[in-house]
């Protein structure tokens, strides 16, 4: 993730799960850090559907995402 907007849209989605207690964003890092209950492929379920792209996944409820922006058509 590169800008403010990209890291809203993404917290906006992750947010959403049930489980989810917590969400933060280091937008240096492209770092994506989840707290609660929720499982990882939820947690990528709401990032892809977002429409970024998960370059790593760290053990449980830490996740590193890349950033792309999908073409609007």
């Amino acid at each position: 993730m590169t800008c403010q907007p990209c890291a809203a849209k993404v917290t906006r989605a992750v947010e959403q799960i049930e489980g989810v207690t917590g969400v933060s964003v280091d937008l240096a890092a492209g770092r994506l850090t989840v707290a609660g209950t929720a499982t990882d492929e939820h947690i990528r379920g709401a990032v892809t559907g977002a429409g970024y792209q998960i370059a790593t996944t760290w053990p449980r409820q830490a996740v590193v995402i890349g950033a792309r922006h999908r073409p609007v058509s």
